[in-house]
């Protein structure tokens, strides 16, 4: 369930435990433990977008379907605001990580 998503800047999806892995990583690279500390009680507190040393992360709604957090809306397939080309990509994706459920 983790992606780089698009936007106006690049933001790493993923569920809390995912991001919460991937601070982890920080730690190798030299960032400031307070720093990472901070971010890693925003993931816990239930924030949903956190910043960590110029990097994103959007944490996915853990009661939304595979189809919903892919789509960003709980419409799933059925949101309004999808192109033609996100929507094949969106499939694309659900695809991925309903294979990779199995």
């Amino acid at each position: 369930m983790n992606e780089q998503i698009e936007g106006a800047s690049m933001a790493f999806r993923g569920s809390e435990r995912q991001i919460l892995e991937r601070l982890d990583v920080f730690r190798l690279r030299g960032v400031h433990p307070e720093t990472i500390n901070a971010a890693v009680r925003q993931v816990k507190a239930g924030h949903s977008h956190i910043e960590c040393a110029g990097e994103r992360f959007d944490v996915a709604a853990p009661d939304w379907s595979i189809v919903q957090d892919v789509y960003g809306c709980d419409k799933g397939r059925d949101c309004l605001d999808v192109s033609k080309g996100q929507h094949e990509g969106f499939e694309a994706i659900i695809r991925a990580r309903t294979n990779a459920a199995r």
